[in-house]
């Protein structure tokens, strides 16, 4: 599974060589502890995640190509370990780049990474934030019931 993250974008041309260099090493790891949570090859991934006060908040999320479902994943503490970590980097960093959301995609050995700086209106429960992020990147598939 490793082979398959070979690209991580840079999101800022202003952000010093070494920070970029840290922070693709940041969402590798994530990146490959996602896919090994799911344990499935060839499937397409989406990790969300949420910086909030106090914490994180994150679901796993994949899909087989022809099935009409999603399916949620129990994640690991190395999942959560490499996630603590980018946010510890995202916290040191100058205010205008602490990401508020992320959007982590992974299909056909590609990645689409995408940050959110918008306030998070942690009024509203998450499980009731994520579904449009969720139909984003699997439309029109319904969770999995268990």
């Amino acid at each position: 599974m490793r082979g398959i993250l070979h690209r991580i974008f840079s999101r800022s041309e202003k952000q010093p060589a070494t920070d970029r260099s840290t922070e693709a090493e940041l969402l590798n790891s994530i990146g490959v502890a996602a896919l090994e949570n799911v344990g499935r090859d060839g499937v397409p991934v989406l990790l969300y995640v949420e910086r909030i006060e106090g914490g994180l908040d994150y679901c796993l999320r994949y899909s087989e190509a022809d099935s009409p479902y999603f399916q949620g994943v129990q994640t690991d503490n190395i999942l959560g370990t490499a996630l603590w970590r980018l946010d510890e980097f995202v916290t040191l960093q100058p205010p205008d780049r602490r990401w508020s959301a992320m959007e982590y995609f992974i299909e056909s050995g590609e990645i689409d990474v995408k940050f959110s700086y918008d306030p998070i209106d942690e009024d509203i429960p998450f499980w009731e934030r994520t579904p449009p992020i969720i139909e984003k990147y699997f439309p029109g598939k319904i969770p999995v019931k268990t």
